[in-house]
């Protein structure tokens, strides 16, 4: 892995790992908090190879850096809430960064961010040891979805007209899950 981008992170002295392609950056999160890297570690990913979905069989589809595929490892002692409501969480940090931007976007639970009818974002949480690994997986750049996902798939693109770099997105949504966590609404 390499830190190669200089990424706003709310978690001061924490590295943002940017990968060009991993099989997933649920697994490279893993791995990270298996060595104790420090609260608030995140690893980004232009494309991922087996990246999967909260049900057994899900995966998450996504041409080269056209969505963003993050997770960040999180200290479960230093949430003040359970941490199953980390999903529930996640999603509404998510939902304020992609508001930013001119999406509206619903929560349907358990891990899905929806706007217009259609899926924008998923998240996945698992836990590793006494953290807690919360991958976000949105929707960005994509003028068209794949056959069989053109239903049920939109993109911050299709929805607002505007590229967003999922670069550009990150950020905003470190910010909007730090404040989610730490003040609790």
């Amino acid at each position: 892995m390499e830190t190669s981008l200089k990424v706003s992170n709310p978690w001061a002295g924490s590295p943002v790992y940017v990968r060009e392609r991993t099989q997933s950056t649920m697994d490279d999160a893993r791995k990270l908090a298996l060595q104790r890297c420090p609260e608030g570690t995140v690893v980004v990913a232009g494309f991922q190879q087996k990246g999967r979905g909260r049900a057994p069989g899900r995966s998450w589809h996504s041409s080269p850096w056209e969505s963003l595929m993050m997770t960040i490892v999180l200290d479960q002692g230093s949430l003040p809430f359970p941490v199953s409501e980390m999903p529930y969480r996640a999603a509404v940090a998510a939902s304020r960064a992609v508001e930013e931007l001119g999406v509206s976007a619903s929560i349907k639970l358990p891990n899905d961010l929806m706007a217009g009818g259609k899926k924008l974002a998923g998240i996945l949480c698992e836990t590793c040891n006494h953290q807690v690994l919360v991958g976000i997986g949105v929707n960005c750049l994509q003028a068209a979805f794949p056959e069989g996902l053109q239903e049920t798939a939109c993109s911050i693109l299709q929805l607002t007209g505007r590229e967003v770099s999922p670069l550009v997105l990150l950020p905003r949504i470190l910010l909007r899950l730090k404040e989610t966590i730490t003040t609790g609404a």
